[in-house]
């Protein structure tokens, strides 16, 4: 119990005198209370990524006019038309069950049914066979193979009129005969493949995967008897939907698909964000036109190309004026493309400043239109207040462009309704009137330090920190989280109030030992009143100190910390100081030289202490408190089977008598060592009741560790 008490007296020690000590060595002075502001960290950008699937979530129309951080571009780029063969290649089959056009040519294995009535009836189902003709009664052998359809029937016509009159004839195809054709080159599945008679070149690619990464689109041949009879682009048909470049296949036919053409990539605002193959377009305004033109939310004022020279090096130029170049006004702008080239497209500006904000006891409350020459009164008249709006005061919430610094403009809405033109402020852009229920003064809460946008920011009721640290653009790069000091007014002024108990309790106690004192033995007396001295400079000491009103807290990112235990309600007054992260650690108590001294990772506290002067003698080597940088205490030396991490109640110092299971804490950047000097066991009975009033004291700041 003595030792718990003690640790307790530690902790209260260390809020009062060494959390100053951290905040005056890392704290910058308080922002006004018109906070300036910082301009937000400019997003990188990726290394490409050639074969990945299009980013999720890619900026919508509605996003991209909304107030926010321009549309990154982005380098997940796919292949353009890669995603078409992709599919099973059943929904591509040629159907073979309808009627076959005139043009059918026939061949070895289609069947013919002739049913003929009248005179004479009969029904024929004939195949052609492999030197590729057919058998009919009385006619005899006919050769059909090479004939189309409408030819054959002619034929088969004209031997009927020959043998028979009187009589009607009809001719159909059965079933249909299969080809084989092979696929080579860069394609997914390459070989031979049986397919229906009616396949086309798009059939036969299809069930062979289509082209691979390295395969071309534009150029894809068709080879018969040893000749290239046609070539087609894939392009041609996505874009288009036409399908002239559609060959009809015969047995024996070979489609070839070729290396890739030179490949360029466009992303940004784009309707048609992809990787494409070059052919015929040579120049950025053709690349343009292909991916479908700039999207609505295109900055047209200047794109961008990164392009690779061969075998060198990576550089990137910009082009700037280019809506002369699509209207073509500039031919200087429309440059030639090379292989490998990235085109990037930039957005607008999305935020929309032509608007104001009225908010608060109003009928119809949201966004206006910022028309020129516009005042509150525009907005603000008698029918848009509810009935319970206050008229003796409304604010005016502005907000300076460009520096983004916010201010609080009061005005009178019942003196503005009576006339009085000096209440009626002209408004500017992003303007927010608040109308509100009853007045009081405006609650706020200063954000210092490594936030982007640091400074004062008045707060609705119930509203907490995560709220307020999105609204100050969340952390910069070189944010110090574990250090991070929140102060309240309502602690400052508990911590004030119990310490003055404590000095008057105190006082009163140490009047009555010196009495006490005079009463003793010589010797005794002496080490009372040398003791009681102690205790009086440590009442003055106290008394000289002012109290933070330090709440220990453990932030993250705005995101992470909503919701958690951290992310607590706001009180008037609250103030949060991010510093960056410190390069000292402070050494204090019972040592020949504290101070500050440079941290060094993974040193051990042995190594603080003797870059300190060692020891004094009056130390205690087992009482040695590490306080963290987010204002927590904790002991040096604990029970392993207790994590670090622990800061409830039931944790209590080693006992050394054992001299088993000592752990030892590890000093991290902005860290205090507190080497407590050692109370020796005959003075335990005369300090009792300090420490009684310092676990008093002390329960506020073990709440905040738990």
């Amino acid at each position: 119990m003595k030792k718990y008490v003690y640790f307790l007296f530690t902790c209260i020690i260390l809020n009062f005198f060494i959390v100053p000590i951290f905040c005056q060595e890392s704290a910058p002075a308080l922002a006004p209370e018109k906070g300036a502001v910082s301009a937000p960290a400019e997003k990188s950008v990726e290394a490409p990524k050639v074969e990945a699937k299009i980013a999720e979530g890619e900026q919508g129309l509605e996003g991209g006019l909304e107030w926010g951080t321009p549309q990154v571009v982005s380098r997940n780029l796919s292949r353009f038309g890669s995603g078409f063969f992709r599919m099973s290649a059943s929904t591509f089959a040629p159907i073979s069950d309808v009627p076959v056009g005139p043009e059918y040519v026939l061949g070895p294995g289609d069947e013919l049914i002739i049913d003929v009535w009248g005179m004479i009836e009969g029904r024929y189902q004939v195949i052609i066979d492999r030197e590729g003709g057919v058998v009919l009664p009385k006619i005899g052998r006919l050769h059909l193979w090479g004939l189309t359809f409408n030819n054959a029937e002619k034929l088969i016509r004209q031997k009927f009129n020959k043998y028979f009159t009187g009589f009607e004839l009809s001719i159909t195809m059965g079933r249909l005969r299969t080809i084989k054709v092979f696929v080579l080159g860069e394609v997914r599945n390459p070989g031979s493949y049986e397919l229906s008679s009616l396949s086309t070149l798009f059939h036969a690619l299809y069930i062979a995967g289509g082209p691979t990464s390295t395969g071309t689109m534009r150029n894809i041949q068709l080879i018969r008897n040893n000749e290239i009879i046609g070539t087609t682009d894939i392009y041609d048909f996505l874009l288009t939907g036409k399908k002239q470049q559609d060959y009809k296949l015969q047995s024996g036919d070979t489609i070839f698909i070729p290396l890739v053409g030179p490949l360029v990539g466009i992303s940004g605002n784009i309707k048609r964000p992809a990787i494409y193959e070059l052919k015929e377009e040579k120049r950025i305004l053709d690349l343009i036109n292909l991916a479908g033109g700039i999207s609505i939310t295109g900055y047209s004022g200047r794109i961008q190309v990164e392009r690779v020279e061969k075998y060198e090096k990576k550089l990137a130029f910009d082009l700037e004026n280019v809506i002369d170049l699509f209207e073509g006004k500039d031919g200087k702008n429309n440059i030639l493309l090379q292989d490998g080239d990235f085109v990037k497209v930039f957005s607008i500006d999305p935020r929309i400043y032509n608007r104001v904000f009225l908010e608060g006891y109003v009928k119809y409350p949201g966004e206006y239109e910022l028309k020129p020459g516009m005042k509150i009164s525009h907005l603000l008249t008698q029918d848009q207040l509810l009935p319970e709006a206050y008229l003796e005061r409304a604010e005016i919430e502005r907000t300076e462009i460009p520096s983004l610094e916010m201010k609080i403009i009061p005005f009178s809405p019942k003196k503005l309704l009576e006339g009085d033109q000096t209440q009626d402020i002209s408004l500017q852009q992003l303007d927010r009137i608040k109308i509100l229920s009853e007045w009081r003064e405006p609650e706020s809460v200063q954000i210092i330090g490594e936030v982007k946008l640091p400074g004062r920011y008045t707060i609705q009721k119930g509203e907490r920190l995560s709220s307020v640290l999105k609204r100050a653009g969340g952390f910069t790069s070189e944010s110090f989280l574990k250090g991070a000091v929140f102060t309240r007014v309502s602690v400052k002024r508990a911590q004030e109030e119990n310490v003055q108990k404590f000095i008057k309790t105190q006082e009163e106690s140490l009047l009555r030992e010196m009495s006490l004192s005079t009463m003793s033995s010589q010797e005794k007396a002496a080490d009372r009143a040398q003791i009681l001295n102690q205790q009086k400079e440590l009442i003055s000491l106290m008394a000289s100190r002012v109290p933070l009103g330090r709440v220990a807290i453990r932030l993250d990112e705005p995101e992470k910390i909503e919701g958690s235990q951290n992310d607590i309600i706001l009180e008037n007054g609250d103030t949060l100081f991010i510093p960056k992260p410190p390069m000292t650690i402070y050494v204090d108590g019972a040592l020949n030289s504290p101070g500050a001294i440079l941290w060094t990772k993974n040193k051990p506290v042995d190594y603080y202490l003797a870059m300190s002067g060692g020891l004094t003698k009056s130390a205690d080597r087992k009482n040695i408190i590490i306080v963290k940088a987010d204002g927590t205490a904790l002991p040096l030396y604990y029970k392993p089977l207790i994590p670090e991490s622990h800061l409830g109640s039931n944790e209590s110092f080693v006992d050394f008598s054992t001299k088993k299971d000592v752990g030892l804490r590890t000093v991290e950047q902005g860290d205090t060592i507190f080497v407590l000097e050692e109370i020796k066991e005959n003075r335990w009975q005369i300090t009792k009741d300090i420490f009684t009033m310092f676990y008093q004291l002390a329960l506020p700041v073990a709440v905040m560790m738990d």
